[in-house]
């Protein structure tokens, strides 16, 4: 299968880390560093580009956003989650009950690759999720980070009897995020800004956390829910790294 890739930064990432692209098309006018490193990437790989005017690109992009550079590639195969946590170092599973947004997901997949998750689990429901949108807005992350479409409940069931700890994270938690141990092999569970975690989900954590909101707010975007707690287990795990090498 094939997608769209929209935008030099998403079409560069993925000619650096060996994704397929069949063709690119590229605006008449469009010029810099990274439209030179496309170029140079192509042709040392044989990849056809072509030089098309703005009209065409914006008639093409499924995006909006496409920035004079359109390719298209291979669709992402998926990966199993048991492979992806047999060569990670240090485990790290985001599991989202709903992404109802596209910008969400490329938000969480980007903040994802930088806080060193290894893994993002959606819903069976949801297993179309890597969409042009989700890639571009993702800036390439959709490479290094695999989003697996699987059954939450069983997902957790088996992890958690693999020894992660299970992390909800939702308005209504027990302790603030900050206070909460989030080092070690771990699974953050987060719902949709539209709806908090079920039931049932809960009931599978082993501890559930809030961020603390001020002015009756009552609640935060997805991606800026997962940033903050991504990062806060960064944090910590890096005071224990400081720690070990004294």
């Amino acid at each position: 299968m094939r997608t769209q890739l929209e935008g030099r930064n998403v079409v560069l990432e993925a000619l650096e880390r060996g994704r397929k692209v069949f063709e690119i098309y590229i605006d008449i006018g469009a010029r810099g560093e990274k439209v030179d490193k496309i170029y140079t990437i192509s042709k040392r790989l044989n990849i056809r580009i072509e030089r098309k005017d703005r009209k065409f690109l914006d008639k093409i992009t499924k995006t909006d956003s496409h920035q004079g550079v359109i390719a298209i590639s291979e669709t992402l195969q998926e990966e199993k989650l048991k492979e992806v946590l047999a060569k990670a170092k240090n485990p790290l599973v985001l599991i989202l009950k709903d992404t109802v947004y596209e910008h969400n997901l490329g938000a969480i997949l980007r903040t994802s690759a930088a806080s060193g998750v290894s893994a993002i689990v959606v819903g069976q429901t949801n297993r179309q999720a890597l969409t042009p949108i989700v890639e571009r807005v993702s800036m390439g992350a959709s490479n290094i980070i695999p989003v697996i479409g699987a059954s939450i409940q069983s997902t957790l069931s088996v992890l958690k009897k693999e020894g992660y700890r299970i992390v909800g994270v939702e308005l209504t938690g027990d302790i603030n995020y900050f206070d909460a141990d989030l080092t070690g092999s771990t699974v953050l569970v987060l719902g949709s800004e539209d709806e908090g975690l079920s039931l049932p989900i809960v009931a599978k954590c082993d501890i559930v956390v809030r961020v603390p909101m001020m002015n009756n707010v009552q609640s935060l975007n997805q991606s800026v829910a997962a940033a903050l707690v991504l990062f806060e287990k960064v944090r910590q795990e890096k005071l224990i790294e400081r720690k070990n090498d004294k």
